[in-house]
C-alpha cells in the first residue's frame, strides 16, 4: 500500500486543502495507521508530521434476491431483495441506478424476459451484483383449463387428467 506525492505553493496566513490517494491493493481488512510529513519554507515551523488512520474493511457479500415470473394479463409480482441500502440497476454495468429499496416494483407488463442487477451498500462499499430475472409469459401460451377423467377420484387411486391451451 503507498499514498500518492502531493506538492503545492501556499502563501502566509492562508490554508490549503492537501487530497492524497491510498492504494489499498494487497492490504488486508484492519485498521492502520500512516504518517505524512508536510514540509514548509515557514522557518519556526518547517515540518509538520500528521498521524493518518484508516480502517479497510470486507467488500459486502451480494444480496440474496429472488426473481419472479407472472402472466401477462395478471398482476405482475416485485422483485426483492434482502440487503442494507439495496440498490437495483438495469445494466451489468451497474451504471443505471433505477430504485433504491429491497422491494422493486419494474412497472413491465408486456411479455419478456427482463433482467436486473442488484447490489447492497454497506459502510460506504458496494458488493457486486446479483442478477435477478423477471419472466411475463405471454397469455396466448397459457393453459385455458384442466380436465379431468373422472368426476370423483377415491382415495390412493389416480385418474387423467387434460390440459386445454392456446
Amino acid at each position: 500500500a503507498n499514498f500518492s506525492s502531493v506538492s503545492g505553493t501556499i502563501n502566509p496566513g492562508d490554508s490549503m486543502t492537501i487530497t492524497s490517494e491510498f492504494n489499498s491493493t494487497g492490504v488486508g481488512v484492519g485498521f492502520y495507521s500512516e504518517s505524512a510529513v508536510i514540509n514548509s519554507n515557514d522557518i519556526s515551523n518547517p515540518q509538520m508530521n500528521l498521524i493518518l488512520n484508516f480502517t479497510i474493511t470486507a467488500y459486502p457479500f451480494a444480496p440474496a434476491a429472488m426473481g419472479a415470473s407472472a402472466c401477462e394479463l395478471s398482476p405482475i409480482p416485485p422483485l426483492t431483495a434482502s440487503g442494507t441500502n439495496v440498490q437495483w440497476y438495469a445494466d451489468a454495468l451497474l451504471t443505471t441506478l433505477l430504485f433504491a429499496g429491497d422491494t422493486f416494483n419494474t412497472g413491465q407488463t408486456l411479455p419478456g424476459v427482463y433482467t436486473y442487477y442488484v447490489t447492497q451498500i454497506v459502510n460506504s462499499c458496494e458488493s457486486v451484483d446479483t442478477s435477478v430475472t423477471l419472466t411475463i409469459s405471454d397469455a396466448s401460451n397459457v393453459a385455458t383449463g384442466i380436465t379431468a377423467s373422472a368426476d370423483s377420484i377415491c382415495n390412493g387411486n389416480a385418474t387423467m387428467l387434460m390440459v386445454v391451451g392456446g
